[in-house]
């Protein structure tokens, strides 16, 4: 049995970090190729950094990182 994943958050690509981003939940930081969850451990300090760059931008240019 194949097991479908569909998932209703968007996808960002912002200084080369790769994430869904939640209102509520906040980030789920991925795999630039596979798009796959990271494990928190290993998300560097620089990768939150940009997050929290493109957190701060205007909603309408936060968009133009969409994949």
């Amino acid at each position: 049995m194949e097991v479908i994943h569909i998932s209703w958050q968007r996808v960002y690509q912002f200084k080369g970090v790769t994430f869904e981003h939640h209102n509520y939940l906040g980030p789920m930081m991925l795999r630039r190729k596979t798009y796959e969850p990271r494990n928190f451990r290993n998300i560097r300090a620089r990768q939150w950094a940009a997050y929290g760059s493109w957190l701060r931008l205007v909603e309408t240019e936060r968009e133009k990182f969409r994949v």
